[in-house]
C-alpha cells in the first residue's frame, strides 16, 4: 500500500470514528423509543431503520476486507496477521456478524426492529469499531490492498455521510434541539488536528 493510500485510509477513518459517529451517537440519545421508530410519512423510514442501514453497510465492508478470501485478500489479511493482528478477541464476531449480514443488495434493507436508543448506540459503536479495527490493519501492516481500494471506502464514507445527515435533521426536529457540533468541538479544524497527531 503506498503512502497516498495509507494517508487516504487514516483521513476516512478518523473522518468516521472523530467526526461521524460521535454526531449519530448524539443524535440518537435525546430520542424516545417511538421517536425512533416513526414513520412520518407512509414511505419515509424510520430513524431507527436508517441507522441499521448504516450498521449494515459498514459491517459488509468489515466482512469483506476481514474475511474475503474470494477477493484475493481475506485469506492473506488471517493468514498474516490472526490473533498478531490485535483483532483475537473480536475473531468470533467477525463470523458471526458475516453470518448476521442481510442477503442481498442493502438499498431497501431499513428494518424496523424496535431497538432502544441504547441498544442502536451499541450496534453503531460494535460496527464503527470493528471497522476501524480492520481498515487500519491493512495501514499497519502493510498489507496488499486488492480488496480495500480507494473507490470502496470513498463510497462507505459518502454513503454514511448522507445519511447521517438525514438522522441529524430529524433527531434535531423531532427533539426540537439543536446539537451545534462545531461549538462542541466536532468541526473540519478538531478532524484535521487529530489526523496530524495521529499521524
Amino acid at each position: 500500500m503506498d503512502d497516498s493510500m495509507k494517508q487516504f485510509v487514516r483521513i476516512s477513518v478518523n473522518r468516521m470514528m472523530e467526526h461521524y459517529a460521535p454526531k449519530l451517537i448524539q443524535s440518537l440519545e435525546p430520542l424516545k423509543l417511538e421517536e425512533l421508530w416513526l414513520h412520518e410519512y407512509v414511505h419515509m423510514n424510520a430513524i431507527g431503520g436508517i441507522v441499521l442501514h448504516i450498521c449494515e453497510h459498514v459491517n459488509r465492508h468489515t466482512v469483506r476486507y476481514a474475511r474475503s478470501g474470494e477477493n484475493g485478500t481475506g485469506d492473506q489479511f488471517q493468514a498474516e496477521n490472526g490473533s498478531n493482528a490485535g483483532l483475537a478477541e473480536t475473531q468470533a464476531m467477525y463470523f458471526e456478524l458475516k453470518l448476521a449480514t442481510a442477503g442481498g443488495g442493502i438499498e431497501n434493507y431499513f428494518p424496523d426492529k424496535m431497538l432502544s436508543g441504547v441498544e442502536l448506540i451499541e450496534q453503531v459503536t460494535k460496527s464503527f469499531r470493528m471497522w476501524q479495527d480492520v481498515t487500519m490493519t491493512y495501514v499497519k501492516k502493510d498489507l496488499p490492498n486488492h480488496t480495500l481500494n480507494m473507490n470502496d471506502i470513498y463510497h462507505l464514507v459518502e454513503h454514511t455521510g448522507y445519511h447521517l445527515g438525514q438522522i441529524v435533521d430529524r433527531s434535531q426536529r423531532i427533539s426540537q434541539r439543536s446539537f451545534q457540533f462545531m461549538q462542541n468541538g466536532i468541526s473540519e479544524q478538531a478532524l484535521k488536528e487529530i489526523l496530524d497527531k495521529s499521524g
